[in-house]
Formats: C-alpha cells, sequence, structure tokens
C-alpha cells in the first residue's frame, strides 16, 4: 500500500506542476486514484495550492479573470475545479496538456469557468 501511495505522489506532483512528461495511461490511472480516494484528492488540491500555483505568478490576474473569482480566490478554485473535474474525467489528458501549454481548450475553459 505505502508504494502505491508513493507512485500516486508522483503522479499527482506532475499532473499538478504542469509536467506534460506524464503519459496518457498515467494520466488514466491518476484519474482513477483520485476519483476513488476523497483523501487523495484532498492531498492533490494542497499539493496543487503549494506547488503548482507559486508557479504561476504573473498569469494569477487573467486565471482569476477567467474563473469569475476574486484574485484572492483564484488560487483555492483553480486547484479545487481541476482536481474535480480530473477525478470525474470531465478534463481529458489533452485538455490538461493544453492547460500547461498555455492553450487550453473549450472544455478546459468551460472546467476552469465551472460551468
Amino acid at each position: 500500500m505505502r508504494s502505491r501511495h508513493l507512485v500516486v505522489t508522483a503522479l499527482l506532483g506532475l499532473i499538478l506542476t504542469g509536467c506534460t512528461a506524464m503519459t496518457e495511461p498515467q494520466y488514466e490511472a491518476f484519474q482513477t486514484a483520485l476519483e476513488g480516494s476523497p483523501g487523495l484528492r484532498r492531498e492533490a488540491v494542497r499539493q496543487c495550492m503549494t506547488e503548482n500555483w507559486s508557479t504561476w505568478p504573473k498569469n494569477r490576474p487573467m486565471m482569476a479573470k477567467l474563473m469569475n473569482v476574486s484574485p484572492e480566490r483564484a488560487r483555492n478554485t483553480f486547484c479545487q475545479r481541476m482536481t474535480g473535474a480530473i477525478a470525474s474525467k470531465r478534463l481529458t489528458y489533452g485538455d490538461v496538456v493544453r492547460i500547461w501549454r498555455g492553450s487550453p481548450t473549450p472544455n478546459a475553459i468551460r472546467v476552469l469557468q465551472g460551468r
């Protein structure tokens, strides 16, 4: 069980920090793990807020506008919506890769806007 937790934590770090080295099968396994574990979803949000959000300082105001939230709420909103959409399989591997490349798909925009 401990080794499974380590693998999932490593995958979590890859996807939420914008690493596009994750393969599609790894992403699908990550989705399945998130879907079945509320604790892992909480950890994903926490890790996103501490590690991922800090890598985007100049994009924060635009992300807040895109998500229709105040800049103060943008970090939590982004991480909650991303994690929830990955877990529910609303975001595909391609959607996530495009977000990290700075050209989100229409589906990704809908997710980030909470629609």
